[in-house]
């Protein structure tokens, strides 16, 4: 075992000296033919790309690294907010995002005409309240979506719509025999008809068939005691 392990590092090793004097036989031919080529020069356009991708790297290691360090919790939070999809951020009612120092101050404390008794209560501190506008109700993901317009299905349907809507959808195309859909609906509970075929009477035979077996039986059993 141990014999076979060493020739095959052997037989490695010895690979990898051909290859490499290979190597150096073809740079050495090439050099005296002059068939060797300068390096290629890499495209500005590339270069720039990755230059800019270097930098917005940069940046964003940077950004998180200084979130990381002020507020440590909140860096869990930004993370699971980009990951998030947009319907959720619709569900969820999250404001959009803007580009603005405005937006992180509730600006319905600033740029009041009125003073203390404009939702103060004449300086009730029992009963003020500040907060009498919605804050960026306007702002918020639901009001940028998309939304059809009304006339979608006019534009759809042309002049036939208004015969589609009046079609009764849910109505059975043919009524029951024997009920007149016209006829006013009973208000009280609903009745059944007599017993036709007679099963009841039927079923009340067999009950009494079935006891009178049974008193026989009792009987026999007592005549042979």
């Amino acid at each position: 075992m141990r014999s076979q392990v060493e020739k095959k590092i052997a037989n490695k090793e010895k690979e990898g000296k051909e290859t490499e004097l290979r190597e150096l036989a073809k740079a050495a031919r090439a050099k005296r033919s002059g068939l060797a080529k300068s390096p290629k020069k890499e495209d500005d356009e590339e270069v720039r790309e990755r230059d800019e991708i270097r930098k917005q790297r940069h940046e964003q290691r940077k950004r998180e690294h200084n979130i990381a360090r002020a507020a440590p919790g909140k860096q869990k939070e930004l993370r699971s907010l980009e990951d998030r999809d947009i319907s959720e951020q619709v569900a969820l009612g999250l404001p959009a995002k803007k580009s603005g120092g405005d937006a992180l101050f509730d600006q319905r404390l600033f740029g009041t005409s009125k003073g203390m008794d404009t939702g103060f209560d004449h300086g009730n501190d029992e009963a003020y309240n500040i907060y009498d506008k919605p804050w960026r109700s306007e702002t918020t993901l639901s009001n940028h979506l998309y939304r059809p317009p009304k006339n979608r299905d006019l534009d759809t349907y042309g002049d036939d719509i208004e015969e589609i809507a009046k079609q009764k959808r849910f109505v059975p195309d043919k009524g029951f025999d024997g009920a007149d859909p016209s006829a006013p609906r009973g208000s009280g509970p609903v009745q059944f008809e007599q017993d036709i075929f007679g099963v009841d009477e039927l079923l009340a035979d067999v009950k009494r068939g079935s006891k009178r077996g049974t008193d026989r039986e009792d009987k026999d059993s007592k005549r042979r005691r």
